[in-house]
């Protein structure tokens, strides 16, 4: 990540279920975010975006595919650098990896893992921190 301003904020906030459509029209219509489909495969996961400025604030994804085995909780990204390093560090002090670090993709590679009391949440390295 060339931007280390952004290095530990969190970036990004993904539900996985097992349904992604039904849910988004929920949070469309209980929060005012507005429904963008993005293609992943042969189905579409959904990006929320700002009613307004339509500038992406989060995901409802489908339990399919790569995401089969994500827990169905909101889940927050923070960026970090180094992912393999900090992975290894969370097994170190105790974390459970559950997913990653994951392949190279046009956005970048994340890991997602438990800590040692339970609570779930990933990890994100930008290919690009700008876009």
């Amino acid at each position: 990540m060339s931007d280390k301003s952004q290095l530990g904020t969190i970036g990004w906030f993904d539900l996985t279920v097992k349904n992604a459509k039904p849910l988004s029209k929920f949070y469309s219509d209980v929060i005012g975010w507005k429904i963008q489909e993005t293609p992943v495969d042969d189905y579409h996961d959904y990006t929320m975006t700002h009613s307004e400025t339509e500038h992406p604030l989060s995901g409802i994804c489908h339990k399919k595919g790569q995401n089969s085995d994500i827990p169905s909780q909101w889940l927050m990204y923070v960026y970090v650098d180094e992912i393999e390093k900090r992975s290894l560090r969370i097994e170190e002090l105790g974390g459970t990896i559950l997913k990653g670090p994951t392949a190279p993709s046009s956005y970048g590679r994340f890991t997602i893992f438990k800590d040692p009391e339970g609570a779930v949440m990933a990890l994100f390295e930008a290919n690009n921190p700008e876009g």
